[in-house]
């Protein structure tokens, strides 16, 4: 599965965070879960050491900066291979819906696992603290712990390819307030408007026009959320300079015309 699939799965699975624990096993020691938790998936984030992670006959083995990833009911077990003990932490998390599309196991190597394994130490700190406010900021932390993986195991497998696309990203939230076009974008990015629109797509999943619609969408929203201005000065601010056109493409997006939403939007905050 590759990390726009996996991106994907996440953004359309709620989850919940269950616990966390860290473990230290001594050189050349196997520990062998029988199998993981029936409910709960899991987490592997090694800190420090090196060994060979088995998960339903698969074989993977440690480097700097990976993240291991099991399903509920897995075998799985650990040799460690270094001379030194393998340090890591075991998080596990359950799928809220009936069909759990994350039953899968996989491991991805991180530009920089840092981070990943600050929120760690946050989340084994607040396991370790009683009460509500504590759990509420758990599954804060966790939320983050999976956004950063996630964008850290996607810029290791940045290509040329990749960076057109994230060049014309950057470009697009920079300037999206202009008369943009998709050959202005292929030009400022140096190639042909149809392999940009190829290359764009390919990497994002989404056309170039798709993106930035959307981008001027959720940036219109959060215009009309402030409720400072018309429907017609919200769509210049955001790129679309003819009223009637911007309310067509607004509610083709949501589903509604700005001025409903607005309206929406104000009964919610005065209820």
């Amino acid at each position: 599965m590759n990390i726009n699939q996996l991106i994907e799965l996440y953004a359309q699975t709620p989850t919940y965070f269950v616990d966390v624990y860290t473990t230290t096993l001594p050189a050349t020691k196997t520990q062998s879960f029988r199998t993981t938790n029936e409910k709960t998936n899991c987490f592997i984030v090694p800190f420090s050491g090196e060994a060979t992670i088995t998960m339903d006959n698969t074989q993977y083995v440690t480097k700097n900066n990976n993240v291991f990833h099991c399903g509920p009911n897995a075998q799985c077990q650990i040799y460690v291979t270094s001379e030194r003990p393998f340090h890591y932490a075991l998080i596990q998390y359950e799928v809220l819906r009936a069909e759990n599309s994350l039953n899968i196991a996989f491991d991805y190597q991180l530009d920089d696992a840092v981070r990943c394994q600050h929120y760690v130490q946050q989340l084994v700190e607040l396991a370790a603290t009683p009460g509500n406010y504590a759990l509420l900021q758990s599954h804060t932390i966790f939320m983050q712990f999976i956004e950063e993986f996630l964008a850290s195991a996607k810029r290791t497998t940045l290509t040329p390819k990749s960076e057109v696309a994230a060049f014309a990203i950057a470009y697009m939230h920079e300037h999206y307030a202009k008369d943009l076009s998709i050959a202005q974008l292929a030009e400022h990015v140096g190639i042909e408007r149809r392999r940009f629109s190829e290359v764009f797509e390919a990497t994002t999943g989404m056309n170039p026009s798709q993106y930035l619609m959307e981008l001027r969408i959720r940036k219109a929203k959060e215009e009309l959320r402030a409720d400072r201005e018309s429907i017609a000065e919200v769509g210049e601010k955001v790129g679309y300079y003819d009223c009637f056109y911007f309310s067509r493409v607004f509610k083709k997006c949501t589903g509604m015309s700005p001025s409903t939403y607005r309206k929406k939007y104000r009964q919610l905050v005065t209820k």
